[in-house]
């Protein structure tokens, strides 16, 4: 005994169509998952590191010597600002003590690091980039946003 599933015409076109659509977005979850690059993340607050950065970062503020070979010098700050390895003073790594805060940004392989007290007023910017193989700060700036308002050395008391 044969038993026919007898559906109406405009039924059996509903359930192609549906069928149809589950395909496509099946399809297209894939897609995009396969096409997504692993490291990035959904929330546009995350900034990507590349992998080699943190470990290069980490070095670069326990081992002096490491430091002047990974400065690319001379090096050019705000305005006419300009560090050499005789003026140079070793940086300690950023110590997260409540007082300061970091942010830093990844721009076309640059990462951009500000270091600020809590009260915006003093900063520190730090560029580095990867030239060749080897990660390199590119470029280095301090200061305050009091400029102007905090009498300069040998003004006090005048």
């Amino acid at each position: 005994m044969t038993t026919i599933l007898s559906l109406p015409k405009n039924a059996f076109k509903l359930l192609l169509l549906f069928a149809l659509v589950l395909a496509l977005i099946g399809c297209k979850n894939n897609a995009s998952n396969e096409a997504a690059p692993t490291n990035y993340s959904e929330d546009e607050n995350t900034v990507i590191i590349p992998e080699d950065f943190p470990a290069f970062y980490a070095k670069f503020h326990v081992d002096p010597e490491f430091q002047l070979n990974s400065i690319q010098f001379p090096l050019s700050g705000e305005g006419d600002e300009l560090w050499t390895a005789e003026n140079w003073e070793m940086h300690k790594p950023f110590n997260d003590n409540g007082e300061f805060k970091r942010d830093m940004e990844n721009i076309a392989g640059i990462i951009t690091e500000t270091i600020m007290d809590n009260n915006g007023m003093f900063y520190i910017v730090r560029r580095f980039a990867k030239l060749g193989e080897e990660w390199k700060l590119i470029f280095y700036t301090q200061g305050t946003k009091l400029d102007g308002f905090v009498p300069d050395d040998g003004e006090e008391g005048q």
